[in-house]
């Protein structure tokens, strides 16, 4: 990812109504916390899984998941977890 780069993100989280919610974060910089992530995140997460790592994000390329936020700024760090492989 490039500093200001868009990416359509996916969450399954079974508190969503619809079980499922699409929003677009924009890339800031990779830090020691993770790649640091801003945008108008979904604000799903319980002070229990704020504690934990938690929830999967999922892009057209890998499943991240979530390790900070910072709702203020709407900042998220995430830390990629897998990435899909082209079997082509």
């Amino acid at each position: 990812m490039i500093f200001g780069e868009e990416r359509l993100f996916i969450i399954e989280y079974p508190h969503v109504s619809s079980g499922m919610m699409e929003f677009i974060l924009k890339f800031i910089e990779k830090d020691p916390c993770g790649i640091k992530m801003k945008g108008n995140f979904p604000k799903i997460w319980t002070i229990e899984t704020e504690k934990v790592y938690g929830p999967l994000l999922f892009d057209e390329d890998n499943i991240y998941e979530v390790v900070k936020m910072d709702y203020h700024h709407n900042w998220l760090w995430i830390n990629q977890v897998f990435r899909y492989e082209d079997d082509f």
